[in-house]
């Protein structure tokens, strides 16, 4: 209940927030200025279905299945295949959160970090 979106922003923007709708898909509802830098464009607002391609959406919802199903971080690593660069490699961290809404976590945090040109990570 003491925790607030508002002052961890502070700390980087690199952070995404996520939260599942009463339709069943996940909404993009904060994005850091440096992911909007990386990927081009704005994400916040939007749908993972709207912006993803269907090999990284499968990718992200299975990663989703265990991070809320299962209430537990995880990292990714992946190819970042719809920014306009040469080549991108994606690292983030992931945490579950519970909105209060449901007995399960509902929203999930991400930190991301982007790295150019690197084909040894």
């Amino acid at each position: 209940k003491e925790f607030s979106f508002r002052d961890l922003t502070k700390y980087g923007s690199s952070l995404a927030l996520y939260k599942l709708t009463e339709d069943d898909r996940w909404l993009t509802t904060f994005c850091g200025e440096e992911i909007v830098q990386d990927v081009g464009f704005e994400l916040t607002g939007k749908y993972l279905d709207e912006y993803a391609d269907k090999d990284t959406l499968e990718f992200w919802m299975e990663n989703i299945k265990f991070i809320c199903g299962q209430g537990k971080p995880i990292m990714e690593s992946y190819t970042l295949d719809h920014a306009n660069r040469e080549y991108a490699k994606c690292l983030s961290l992931n945490l579950p959160l519970k909105s209060g809404v449901h007995d399960f976590p509902d929203m999930f945090i991400c930190h991301e970090t982007y790295v150019r040109n690197s084909r040894n990570i």
